[in-house]
């Protein structure tokens, strides 16, 4: 179970990193967009802490408004689902 917590954390932190750099924003401006403050963002960041429901769930938000949002935010949650999968093969 830790293990796919770990990897879930991992997978939402690289998707979380990529879209701040391909939105150009700064720490700040991601952490204010998840709702939380910039030292709890910036461990998220860096895999400190593990992302708790309110900064995922902003984050699919964000996804949602993209254009094209609705399936951006579908393939993310389906790579989400494969990584636990994978997660619970190789726990297994």
């Amino acid at each position: 179970m830790q293990y796919c917590q770990t990897i879930l954390n991992k997978h939402i932190r690289k998707a979380v990193y990529r879209y701040r750099k391909a939105h150009g924003l700064n720490q700040m401006e991601t952490a204010e967009e998840l709702r939380v403050v910039l030292r709890a963002y910036s461990n998220l960041e860096h895999g400190k802490n593990g992302f708790s429901l309110l900064p995922f769930v902003s984050f699919l938000f964000l996804l949602l408004d993209e254009p094209n949002g609705e399936k951006q935010t579908i393939e993310f949650l389906r790579s989400l689902r494969t990584a636990v999968e994978e997660a619970e093969e190789l726990s297994d």
